[in-house]
């Protein structure tokens, strides 16, 4: 997944001197089997769990570690830094998605907030899933339920936000945050300013992907946020 995305981490890192694990997520493609339940759905810290495992087991029990998460992957990260502040390090936060009004976002303009967003591209998901009979209408409803809904786990009905945390959880994130915005309806750059802003140790990055050049200055910021992280 990472060759589709405007920057591909695994290009640039070198192997002598960083260990760059990627999680094949439970579910995240039709590749990617895992049970689903309609009665007790994976949660948000299911994800967690699943990180934390796969970490320990490429690098060591206990070990602390950077995150670097594209789209859905901020969510994550963000996650797990509320939850094992003491193992993670650093994060880099490419485009995450989130609840917020349009701005000025080039690529699919919309009004108001974009709160069916969510609902389109988990909803294409859960098609072939449902017609390669992983999954039924049922199990799937309760997924997005258990991650999606703006009724769990305290969030505000009109404020799902970022989905995995609140905005006061945010707040008391003290780990360097390197955070880039979308430019889309699916990742709207306000989120991005949002988590930005309410971290106290965030740096907000915008018009990062509009050309090669900027990719590549984008590029050159991001291995020097990891190598201070190593430096140090």
């Amino acid at each position: 997944m990472w060759q589709k995305q405007p920057i591909d981490l695994w290009s640039f890192f070198p192997d002598d001197e960083f260990t760059v694990v990627a999680m094949d997520q439970r579910n995240a493609t039709l590749e990617s089997p895992a049970p689903l339940s309609a009665t007790s759905p994976a949660t948000w810290t299911t994800y967690n769990e699943d990180q934390l495992a796969v970490v320990d087991a490429a690098v060591g029990n206990g070990v602390p570690f950077s995150i670097a998460g594209s789209c859905i992957g901020p969510s994550y990260a963000l996650r797990l830094m509320r939850d094992v502040p003491s193992r993670v390090k650093r994060a880099l936060l490419l485009q995450p998605i989130g609840v917020a009004a349009y701005t000025n976002e080039p690529c699919a303009p919309w009004t108001g907030m974009n709160i069916d967003a969510t609902t389109h591209w988990f909803g294409d998901w859960a098609k072939e899933m449902e017609a390669s009979n992983r999954a039924s209408r049922t199990e799937l409803d309760a997924l997005y339920t258990s991650l999606f809904s703006s009724a769990v786990e305290g969030r505000r009905e009109d404020d799902p936000f970022v989905f995995s945390v609140l905005r006061d959880d945010v707040r008391s994130l003290t780990q360097p945050m390197l955070v880039a915005a979308g430019i889309d309806v699916f990742h709207p750059s306000q989120t991005a300013r949002d988590v930005a802003s309410l971290a106290p140790n965030a740096t907000l990055v915008e018009g990062w992907r509009g050309n090669n050049d900027e990719i590549q200055r984008m590029q050159e910021r991001i291995k020097t946020f990891f190598e201070i992280e190593k430096n140090s």
